[in-house]
């Protein structure tokens, strides 16, 4: 089920019980999602995953979009690493997307949130239906 919160389309879980049930989805299922995710992107100056599975769907997201991809590390100090050097981050060229893959309990999403502020936009590819309200 997708659900729309925002700009960006998420894909929805409802899971049976509180237990931990566990969804499997293929590389190219994730990939077609990534890309459907892409669509709802606007404004978007860089990203940055969330380690370590949020890289792989961040470096997705730079790749189809032709952004910059950074480190949580770097945002937190105000720079993009390149090879010859550090380089200050523009933010003023569009939001910058902080992504995960998942969202389920909501815990990781908020430690981002306290630590990086209001200046970000944040995201999961995939969330839990409790998680659709936290998530820009």
């Amino acid at each position: 089920m997708t659900s729309r919160t925002g700009k960006m389309r998420l894909t929805v879980f409802s899971l049976k019980s509180n237990a931990c049930d566990f969804v499997y989805i293929s590389y190219a299922t994730a990939l077609q999602d990534i890309k459907n995710f892409c669509h709802d992107l606007t404004d978007i100056s860089a990203v940055a995953g969330i380690p370590r599975s949020g890289c792989f769907v961040a470096s997705v997201i730079a790749h189809h979009l032709n952004i910059p991809l950074l480190s949580l590390e770097g945002l937190r100090f105000g720079t993009s690493s390149r090879p010859n050097g550090s380089r200050p981050i523009n933010m003023k060229s569009g939001k910058i997307l902080i992504v995960d893959d998942t969202s389920s309990s909501g815990s990781c999403m908020k430690y981002i949130k306290e630590t990086f502020g209001d200046d970000f936009l944040y995201g999961a590819l995939y969330c839990l239906e409790s998680q659709v309200g936290k998530l820009d």
